[in-house]
């Protein structure tokens, strides 16, 4: 797994883990202030949800947790929210 930042904008390179299905395509990732409400609020609409929170990556002052949804014509479109550790 990779990240590249350049103007605001944020690329990640990487393989699906061990037992996650491999998707042609790009994904785009959106920042929300909570991944968790948004799950929730996602859930109760009955939007197809590719897996539930989960914390990608952990930096010294926060963590990066997504999640992912699929989209009408079948592509993935994540939640992102940076959260700072306590």
């Amino acid at each position: 797994m990779a990240f590249f930042g350049h103007g605001g904008v944020r690329l990640f390179i990487g393989e699906p883990e061990a037992g996650q299905e491999f998707s042609n395509g790009s994904s785009i990732y959106y920042r929300v202030e909570s991944v968790d409400d948004a799950y929730s609020d996602l859930e109760a609409k009955n939007v197809d949800l590719v897996f539930e929170p989960l914390m990608v990556y952990e930096y010294e002052t926060h963590e990066l947790w997504m999640i992912s949804i699929k989209g009408t014509e079948g592509n993935r479109v994540g939640l992102m929210e940076e959260r700072l550790k306590n």
